[in-house]
C-alpha cells in the first residue's frame, strides 16, 4: 500500500495514527491510546507493528514496450510470507524467553507484568526487523531504532527482575512508580533524576557488600537478618529504577 510505504520513509507519528485510524477494522481503543499517549518509543513501535502488514503490499508492475503478452503479475505472497516468518520467529523467541515462568502460579500483579513483558519483546522484534530493512546509508534512522530497542530492553529487564524475584523468594518487588512525576516541570524532573541516580548507585554498592557478607556468614540467625536487609534494599533499588525509567520517558 503506497500510503503506508510512504509513511515508513518519514514516520510522522500523527500522520501514522491518522493513517491507521482510516483502515477498516482498526482497533479504536488502540487509536485512543496512541492519541492520548503521544509520541514515545513504545507507541511508535506499536504503530509500526500495526502498519507493517500493509507495508509494500502492492509493488509497481513494470510494463514492457512492444510485448503483446501480459507480463507475469508480481507475487504478493512473498511479502506476506516474510511477515509470517517474522511473526513466527518473534513468537518462538518470546516463548523460549518466558518458558521458565508459569503464568498460573503468578499473583495478579505479576500476571499483568508478564503480559507486558511479552508485548515489549514483540515490540523489540518489530523494531529489529525495521532496523534490518534500512539501507546502509540510513545511519541516523538506524541510531534512533537502536536507542528505541535499548529503551524497551531496559524496561523488559526491570519486569524480568520482578518475575525472577518472585520465582526465587515468593515476594513482590514494586511494579509501578510511587510518585506522580507528570506534575513536575523539566528542571524538577532533571534534579529528581540526579537524586534517584545517586540513590541507585549507593544502594547497589550496599547490596554488593551485603551479598558478600551473606556468603561468608555461618550463623543461620545472622544469615536471615542479612537476607531481610537484602530483600528490603532490593525493593528500594527496584522502586528507584522504575521511577528513573518513568522520568526518562518524560524528559
Amino acid at each position: 500500500m503506497k500510503e503506508v510505504t510512504d509513511w515508513f520513509k518519514a514516520k510522522d507519528y500523527d500522520a501514522g495514527v491518522q493513517l491507521y485510524a482510516s483502515f477498516p477494522g482498526s482497533n479504536h481503543r488502540l487509536i485512543a491510546s496512541l492519541k492520548r499517549g503521544g509520541k514515545n518509543d513504545r507507541n511508535i513501535a506499536m504503530l509500526c507493528k500495526e502498519l507493517r502488514p500493509y507495508y509494500s503490499e502492492e509493488l509497481p508492475v513494470q510494463v514492457k514496450v512492444k510485448i503483446e503478452t501480459k507480463p507475469n503479475p508480481i507475487s504478493k505472497p512473498v511479502e506476506v510470507q516474510k511477515e509470517q516468518e517474522r511473526k513466527q520467529i518473534a513468537e518462538v523467541s518470546a516463548n523460549n524467553f518466558l518458558q521458565k515462568i508459569r503464568y498460573n502460579d503468578l499473583p495478579p500483579e505479576l500476571r499483568l507484568r508478564y503480559r507486558k513483558i511479552k508485548d515489549l519483546f514483540y515490540d523489540m522484534c518489530d523494531i529489529k526487523f525495521l532496523l534490518n530493512d534500512l539501507p546502509a546509508k540510513a545511519e541516523a534512522e538506524a541510531l534512533k531504532l537502536q536507542l528505541s530497542i535499548e529503551s524497551l530492553d531496559e524496561e523488559k529487564q526491570l519486569i524480568w527482575k520482578e518475575l525472577d524475584h518472585w520465582q526465587d523468594h515468593k515476594a513482590l518487588l514494586p511494579t509501578k512508580q510511587d510518585v506522580d512525576f507528570s506534575k513536575m516541570n523539566f528542571k524538577e524532573l532533571f534534579l529528581m533524576k540526579g537524586k534517584i541516580t545517586d540513590s541507585i548507585y549507593k544502594i547497589s554498592k550496599r547490596l554488593e557488600t551485603a551479598k558478600l557478607k551473606l556468603e561468608a556468614e555461618k550463623d543461620n540467625r545472622e544469615k536471615r537478618k542479612i537476607e531481610q536487609q537484602i530483600n528490603t534494599s532490593s525493593k528500594r533499588l527496584h522502586q528507584h529504577q522504575i521511577n528513573l525509567k518513568e522520568i526518562e520517558k518524560l524528559l
